[in-house]
Order: C-alpha cells, then sequence, then structure tokens
C-alpha cells in the first residue's frame, strides 16, 4: 500500500547543501580559552546557525542578552555548567 497523507505530500524537495572542512572558520580566543567553529559560510542567513564550541578547561563563552530565538546544544563529550543571571 503507498504511503500518503500530509508527511509526504509536503511538494518538491529542496536540494541539499553541503559543507566540506575548508567551508568552516574557526575563531579561537585564548583568552577565554575556547575556539568557536562555524560549520557553514553562509550562518547567519539562515534561520539555525550551527557552530561547534570548543571549551579548554576554565573555558567560558560570552554572556547572551535575553533573545526571542530559540537555541539548543549538545555536550559531546565532558560537562558544562550553565549560568542564567
Amino acid at each position: 500500500m503507498p504511503c500518503s497523507g500530509l508527511f509526504f505530500d509536503e511538494g518538491p524537495e529542496e536540494a541539499l547543501t553541503i559543507y566540506r572542512e575548508e567551508d568552516m572558520t574557526m575563531m579561537e580566543d585564548a583568552k577565554h580559552h575556547t575556539t568557536v567553529t562555524w560549520l557553514n559560510p553562509d550562518s547567519n542567513e539562515h534561520e539555525m546557525e550551527p557552530v561547534i564550541l570548543e571549551f579548554a578547561v576554565g573555558g567560558a563563552y560570552k554572556t547572551f542578552q535575553p533573545s526571542l530565538s530559540e537555541t539548543f546544544g549538545y555536550v559531546l563529550e565532558g560537562s558544562i555548567q550553565v549560568k542564567s543571571r
């Protein structure tokens, strides 16, 4: 029996863009012991901005002002502490 319904009838598929390692931008912050890697060159043009944040022991990242945007993160190795003001 073929599958049908709204899930499969959303219209034409969007083309996928594949980014390579050379497309990434990396910035090291020795003062705060962090490295930020933007995974795609045009990340500010999209609703989501995928980045990798790497923290050395004792590392910290900037304080963010309250925002309506949704934010999520995964801890791939080790542990972090998130503080709310």
